[in-house]
């Protein structure tokens, strides 16, 4: 019942997330998403173009730059896994300063995740987009059963 409660909400949703933008308040100088709902008071669930995203700052992280070296800085520290476009990565940057970086990725297909912690008290950034067509498939496997089981179409054994 969950999971078609879960499926229905999904068809409803996938849709209507082609309209919504996570971002619209950029130009305006008010980092505040308009189309994003808060669950706890530091995670926020949004839908934007067939796409779930939660994340910990006002808006998604989608790419920029979050660290400038200096030449005296050490080089990084990387851990990385990549096969063409999609894989895994760590890489710690330290600074001269005693600022450090630890920056975690993971780029899947249908999957962008990213973390960015400052080794201080401050809560990490964390971003993560999962592809609407995960939580559909996952949730269509259920009623699909269930409707295949009262259908009587099983195999039976002669």
């Amino acid at each position: 019942m969950v999971s078609t409660i879960g499926l229905c909400f999904l068809v409803i949703i996938w849709p209507v997330s082609y309209r919504l933008d996570l971002s619209r308040n950029i130009g305006s100088r008010t980092l505040t998403p308009s189309d994003s709902i808060l669950i706890t008071p530091h995670y926020h669930l949004g839908f934007e173009n067939g796409a779930a995203w939660l994340y910990t700052y006002e808006m998604p992280y989608r790419g920029s730059i979050v660290w400038l070296s200096n030449t005296n800085d050490p080089p990084p520290i990387r851990r990385l896994w990549y096969l063409g476009d999609y894989g895994f990565g760590h890489v710690i940057r330290h600074g001269k300063q005693g600022r450090s970086l630890s920056e975690r990725s993971c780029d899947l297909p249908g999957v962008y995740f990213r973390r960015f912690w400052s080794f201080d008290n401050n809560l990490p950034d964390t971003t993560l987009r999962v592809s609407l067509w995960y939580p559909t498939l996952l949730l269509a496997v259920l009623p699909s059963l269930q409707v295949f089981r009262r259908s009587g179409l099983r195999v039976r054994k002669s």
